[in-house]
């Protein structure tokens, strides 16, 4: 005969639900605002002929129980991991990079337009292989 223990029950607030009332659902909403913006430069970029974008990001971000520094390296951590992940999680740029100064932030995307080097030279060897 097995007897059931009592459920303990412990009053308060744990750590899960402070993160959860954390600022990340305003973050996520931030880095969603940028992304949507920064993919909309790309195209226009990419319909103009261009390989590339210079985005100046925000600097401050208003993310509740996060001070100015942690905000932006929340933000911009983010943000480059969406850019420079592998596709499915990300979006796979070949060059992706970040200057960081006092007053500015900068992000640069550089991506291919007709065909990597790589790409170039294993097609100019095929090629090559098929000359008689």
């Amino acid at each position: 005969m097995s007897v059931d223990k009592p459920t303990l029950v412990i009053p308060g607030i744990s750590c899960r639900e402070l993160i959860a009332q954390s600022g990340r659902k305003s973050a996520k909403k931030i880095l969603d605002s940028l992304v949507d913006t920064i993919d909309k430069l790309v195209a226009t970029a990419h319909t103009a002929g261009k390989n590339s974008i210079v985005y100046d990001l925000p600097v401050i971000f208003d993310i509740k129980n996060l001070n100015k520094q942690d905000s932006s390296t929340l933000i911009y951590s983010e943000l480059l991991s969406v850019y420079k992940s592998a596709y499915p999680m990300g979006k796979e740029f070949p060059e992706v990079y970040i200057q960081i100064t006092k007053e500015k932030a900068i992000l640069t995307l550089e991506w291919y337009n007709g065909m990597s080097e790589e790409e170039r030279k294993r097609r100019k060897e095929f090629i090559n292989s098929c000359i008689k």
